[in-house]
């Protein structure tokens, strides 16, 4: 599941595998500290709709917040998502599973960085050597395409379409969706 079927079927990235192996390892430490199960005695009846509601009251109890429950609850589906697709009698436990309502995650606004601001961190880097330069234009593309940092560090120059009548660039996001961003002439 986390060695083959998720880079190579689903195509997810390190960090989301790494994301879903953690919160699987929760789960089991979870089975230990509140079932007593050892690792080797876990079956697919510990995953039954019950034993992950629980799961869910005692991250909670642990200060998890209700991203993290949810994020908890999305590894547990797609593992036994997965399960249920390799063996149809563990469907079962996926659909009970499924029932589990997320919680409410609490919705903050974006923030936006005011002119004065964006400016100011901009001045910090001069046109005196190749590293401000290299830094002062990063910031400025990281702004002008609302990228993410990775999405910045994970630009080639093929990504870079500058000279296109409407410049543009080509950013690898989550997921590995591709997108084409417009970039100001100004930034060109």
């Amino acid at each position: 599941y986390l060695h083959d079927y998720m880079p190579a079927i689903r195509g997810l990235s390190d960090k989301t595998i790494e994301t879903y192996k953690q919160s699987l390892k929760t789960y089991l430490r979870f089975l230990r500290e509140e079932k007593g199960l050892e690792d080797e005695d876990v079956s697919f009846e510990a995953f039954a709709r019950d034993n992950v509601k629980e799961f869910v009251v005692w991250l909670k109890g642990q200060g998890a917040s209700a991203r993290t429950v949810n994020l908890r609850i999305t590894s547990i589906r797609s593992f036994l998502k997965y399960c249920g697709q390799e063996d149809f009698e563990l469907r079962g436990i996926y659909e009970s599973v499924c029932q589990i309502q997320k919680l409410k995650e609490e919705k903050h606004p974006i923030l936006y960085l005011q002119p004065e601001a964006t400016a100011a961190i901009l001045s910090a880097y001069d046109a005196k050597s190749k590293k401000h330069r290299r830094n002062r234009m990063m910031l400025i593309l990281l702004y002008d395409t609302g990228a993410r940092v990775q999405e910045l560090a994970d630009l080639d120059i093929e990504s870079l379409h500058i000279d296109a009548p409407n410049p543009f660039v080509t950013i690898i996001g989550k997921g590995r969706k591709r997108r084409n961003v417009p970039i100001m002439k100004k930034t060109v």
